[in-house]
């Protein structure tokens, strides 16, 4: 199998109204399988108008 890489993005929108701000924090891990096939692990810490939006997602993808 071929290395994985570790991610981590921050991202931050201001609509102009205090209930609509969001704010979120990923983290996660990508593990190149084959040159085709990958598989990504992503945790989510997200804030969105003061409400918690906080996910996990795990993805796998074919090129073609």
């Amino acid at each position: 199998s071929m290395p994985g890489i570790v991610f981590a993005r921050y991202d931050e929108w201001d609509a102009g109204q205090a209930t609509s701000d969001y704010q979120a924090l990923h983290l996660g891990y990508r593990h190149q399988l084959t040159s085709l096939d990958e598989l990504t692990l992503q945790l989510t810490d997200a804030d969105l108008g003061g409400a918690s939006a906080n996910e996990a997602m795990f993805q796998y993808q074919r090129r073609f």
